[in-house]
């Protein structure tokens, strides 16, 4: 799949264009997050910047999962 088309359908399920909420998309949350003054988690988002290649040994479907776990 190219890479802009794997781009364009993550931006397309962003909340305001460029967060998305880890838990709904089952991925792990960081482990150096913090409570707030009010007991709450500052780090109910995350950020999405970019989307490259990666010429690390990866498994070519982890893509093809992540983007049916977003979509659901």
């Amino acid at each position: 799949m190219p890479l802009e088309q794997i781009r364009q359908s993550i931006e397309s399920h962003l909340i305001e264009g460029c967060w998305f909420d880890p838990d709904a998309w089952h991925i792990p949350r960081f482990s150096f997050h913090r409570l707030n003054a009010f007991g709450l988690n500052d780090y109910l988002w995350y950020e999405f910047e970019a989307l490259d290649y990666t010429e690390a040994d990866t498994d070519s479907s982890s893509i093809d999962e992540l983007l049916r776990r977003i979509t659901a």
